[in-house]
């Protein structure tokens, strides 16, 4: 995998949201982690925290028959994360310290997940 590339995208994307976030990850499903930007945060720990997420919200989700997981969205007193399911085999992880519109970015995001997944295909 060319994760200098991967990078570029991920730098892309974050800067086609109309808030660009504090940080950004990708993971596998798996839990596997892939490339973050900026890279000052612990990839395989932010990984196994996103992987955990997903599997605590596909629990939730099945047992209130509420259907698949799609995404997360986790706010504590210090700031705002959405985990999205990117296709059946990633995770984008969008870290902020505020935001003004969970809306906006949520639009944003999904709108354009399908440029990053071809980059993660192109890869």
């Amino acid at each position: 995998m060319d994760y200098v590339r991967l990078e570029r995208a991920i730098v892309d994307f974050a800067r086609i949201l109309p808030q660009e976030p504090q940080w950004t990850a990708i993971s596998s499903v798996e839990g596997v982690f892939l490339r973050q930007y900026p890279n000052h945060l612990e990839g395989e720990h932010i990984a196994a925290l996103t992987h955990s997420n997903m599997m605590q919200g596909r629990h939730l989700l099945h047992e209130l028959d509420n259907g698949t997981f799609r995404y997360s969205i986790n706010i504590g007193t210090e700031g705002i994360t959405f985990i999205l399911l990117m296709g059946d085999s990633h995770l984008l992880t969008l870290n902020y310290t505020e935001v003004n519109s969970m809306d906006a970015i949520m639009t944003s995001a999904v709108s354009n997940l399908p440029v990053l997944l071809q980059a993660l295909k192109d890869l």
